[in-house]
């Protein structure tokens, strides 16, 4: 069965690593606000974007935090591409679970590495922040930069809880990466702030 599961799972990564390759040759892709993003910050910004934030990674080393279980082996597999760190942990598993990621941030910080976190992944509510980020921003001093994109064509999956969305060919896509989050560590101001990036990014990808 195991064995079934990984042969499934390798094929989509690769169906999923090949629409990631394709995607990234044929969309445009403008970045703004990369002066805010340092090897000692936390780049956060919404699931629903995963799919092309790969494209425009400026770290050189970067600790990525997924799901364990089918989904997950899926992701993990398939941004291998990108060359990140990846740490995996069920967020079905309880405190102990939970525990164990932040403690792999935590040490993945200290050893050099920028962190990306989805802070309303991985299933939800969609666009609500989870505390867990301002934790692990206490404990390493790093700032967290609201990540905004968007794309001016895209399929967005109504179906997903996310609202997930794939950049169609020849689109533009645009990441803004925000001044860093400066206010008090409450889920309802990083809610704001991660919206206004969005946003941002919006009003200037239907700009010529």
């Amino acid at each position: 069965m195991n064995l079934l599961v990984d042969i499934y799972t390798s094929i989509a990564a690769f169906f999923v690593q090949l629409g990631m390759l394709l995607t990234q040759k044929l969309i445009r892709i403008e970045k703004y606000g990369f002066e805010n993003l340092h090897q000692s910050s936390i780049y956060a910004f919404w699931h629903e974007a995963y799919f092309v934030v790969g494209f425009a990674n400026p770290f050189e080393k970067v600790a990525v935090l997924t799901t364990k279980g089918v989904m997950g082996d899926i992701v993990s597999k398939a941004i291998k591409i990108f060359n990140p760190k990846i740490i995996r942990a069920s967020f079905d598993g309880g405190a102990k679970q939970s525990a164990y990621a932040v403690f792999q941030m935590i040490k993945s910080f200290q050893e050099g590495y920028a962190l990306v976190i989805v802070p309303d992944g991985p299933k939800g509510p969609r666009r609500k922040s989870k505390s867990g980020i301002f934790f692990i921003a206490e404990k390493t001093g790093a700032k967290i930069i609201p990540v905004g994109i968007a794309a001016n064509r895209k399929i967005t999956l109504h179906f997903r809880w996310d609202k997930y969305f794939i950049p169609l060919p020849f689109s533009k896509v645009v990441i803004f990466a925000d001044k860093p989050f400066s206010g008090p560590h409450e889920t309802i101001l990083l809610d704001k702030a991660l919206e206004n990036a969005r946003k941002k990014a919006e009003e200037l990808v239907m700009k010529n």
